[in-house]
């Protein structure tokens, strides 16, 4: 019987090209203490317990990632979280999804609930194999190594402005080294078709459509095409044009894996790398908007204003970095994907939604508010964060007095925006991180302190109030505070009303307030930013 010939990727008529979903390096792979029993050996056991699976539950997925990899169920759940966070990039999927949760919530069966929940097996044994890139990186920098320099011992004095040039250089590598990141696939892309073909050593089309995880493949590099239709052995015969192609046609992994290889490129046009600002010279806010990169970054803003509503958005945009920013406060109020936030000191950020992920990274004194499927704190200090998040929120190692508080603006396109990136406003795990360091290093913030930041700008929209419902003991403190600045407000028409003095003076302690507090430059900041959006 004459065998079948094995078939050949050597000639094709169109020059596929591959590069890489840098947003999965940069967000997906978790910077978290793997045991020594996390390898590719015990993956290909996860695989082969799982061989008749095409989808995997998450409470199979917890008996095998402790029985195979040796890990705790807190970080199973985290690894969970995080691939459904970046795999699924449907907001219907997702809204619905959480409202399933919440409604499972309510009645009690939301360990039932999560226990049903499933992913692709071949995508989620690609985003646990990534896991290992810190592990085999030499850029894993320890903490002091990016810690921001203190110029007192101090709590929350004397940060200087700006990261060493030394220091600057170990976070923009440990972040976003793309040529590191690219020899990482191609010494493992064997490894991980293998897992992909679930132990076998031939794939089909079906199969391998699952790097689109991963890889983006196309003609150029700046037009994807569905991963898998350049190949060669896939496309229809020269022959025949009505012969359709055989997409069930098994290919060997190890031609596959040369073919990819020799085309696998870095992107730098859609995937820059970071420019990160070392000294007060060179700091100048940037922001691109109109370009073609899947990466935007704003980086620079020392004591100052930054303003960028939905008008501003670039839809091309998959990550916006945030970086090396200090003493300023940022307004992104827009529908964004990922945000990466690392290197501030002394700001306030505000985001709009965040649908997929918000990571924070080596910062200090930093306040968020944010509305996001995910969110990961890593190396940061004196941090609080103000979030409505419809997955638990993971404190990871290096991090010292984070605070935790329920979500607390509103402005009118928020409703509009939660909507188009999938946020469940109704859905909030802010009360229950998962903390993966042996450090206590996070609680909630306490009611007394809690109160809500005013978003002045117009924006157009029908929203007008916080749509995240608050815990009793904070709502309670919130209109306790309205009340006292309410009576205060009486007080002070009473006064100027019957005493001119008393309103001068009332005048002139608030300006020596607003001049002690810092809160001037501020204020001035968007007077001029009102000015300039009237002209």
């Amino acid at each position: 019987m004459r065998k079948k010939a094995v078939p050949s990727l050597k000639s094709d008529a169109t020059q596929a090209v591959y590069w890489l979903r840098s947003e999965v390096f940069e967000q997906g792979v978790l910077p978290i203490s793997l045991p020594p029993s996390y390898s590719l050996a015990s993956l290909m056991k996860i695989s082969a317990e799982l061989t008749d699976l095409t989808m995997v539950t998450f409470s199979e997925w917890l008996n095998v990632s402790s029985k195979c990899l040796g890990i705790s169920n807190d970080l199973a759940m985290v690894l969970f979280n995080a691939f459904e966070a970046i795999f699924i990039d449907d907001p219907t999927v997702t809204l619905q999804n959480t409202r399933d949760e919440l409604g499972a919530q309510e009645n009690g069966l939301l360990d039932a609930y999560r226990a049903n929940k499933s992913v692709p097996l071949p995508s989620f044994l690609i985003f646990l194999f990534i896991q290992l890139y810190h592990r085999n990186s030499p850029l894993a920098s320890p903490r002091h190594d990016v810690w921001p320099q203190e110029a007192s011992t101090v709590a929350s004095v004397g940060m200087q402005p700006m990261l060493s040039p030394t220091r600057a250089m170990a976070l923009s590598a440990r972040v976003t080294d793309h040529e590191d990141q690219l020899q990482f696939v191609k010494r493992h892309l064997y490894d991980m078709l293998v897992l992909v073909a679930l132990g076998k050593y031939k794939v089909s089309l079906p199969q391998i459509q699952d790097f689109q995880l991963l890889l983006y493949e196309g003609e150029n590099l700046t037009k994807e095409t569905s991963f898998g239709s350049l190949m060669p052995c896939w496309q229809k015969p020269a022959q025949s044009k009505e012969q359709p192609a055989d997409k069930t046609q098994l290919v060997d992994i190890s031609v596959l894996q040369t073919y990819v290889s020799q085309r696998l490129v870095q992107n730098s046009a859609l995937y820059p790398s970071v420019d990160l600002p070392t000294n007060r010279s060179s700091t100048k806010a940037t922001w691109q908007q109109n370009t073609k990169a899947y990466i935007n970054s704003l980086s620079g803003v020392t004591k100052s204003l930054f303003v960028r509503t939905a008008e501003n958005m670039n839809p091309q945009n998959k990550i916006v970095r945030i970086y090396c920013n200090h003493q300023a406060n940022i307004y992104l109020l827009m529908p964004l994907q990922h945000v990466a936030i690392f290197g501030c000191t002394n700001c306030t950020i505000i985001l709009g939604t965040v649908s997929r992920m918000v990571t924070i990274e080596h910062c200090e004194k930093v306040r968020v508010v944010c509305a996001t499927k995910f969110l990961r704190i890593n190396h940061s200090a004196d941090t609080r964060i103000y979030a409505c998040i419809n997955t638990r929120p993971v404190i990871g190692s290096g991090n010292k007095n984070i605070e935790m508080a329920p979500y607390n603006i509103h402005y009118p396109a928020l409703e509009h925006h939660m909507q188009v990136a999938g946020i469940n406003p109704k859905l909030n795990y802010w009360d229950m991180p998962i903390c993966l360091s042996k450090d206590v290093c996070v609680g909630p913030l306490p009611a007394s302190l809690f109160s809500s930041i005013a978003i002045p700008f117009n924006v157009q929209g029908i929203t007008v109030c916080n749509p995240c419902p608050l815990p009793l003991e904070y709502s309670q403190e919130l209109r306790r505070k309205t009340t006292i600045v309410n009576q205060l407000c009486e007080k002070i028409r009473q006064m100027s009303d019957n005493n001119g003095e008393g309103k001068r003076l009332i005048h002139s302690h608030f300006r020596e307030w607003l001049v002690n507090s810092g809160n001037l430059r501020h204020v001035l900041d968007l007077l001029y930013h009102d000015d300039k959006e009237s002209q």
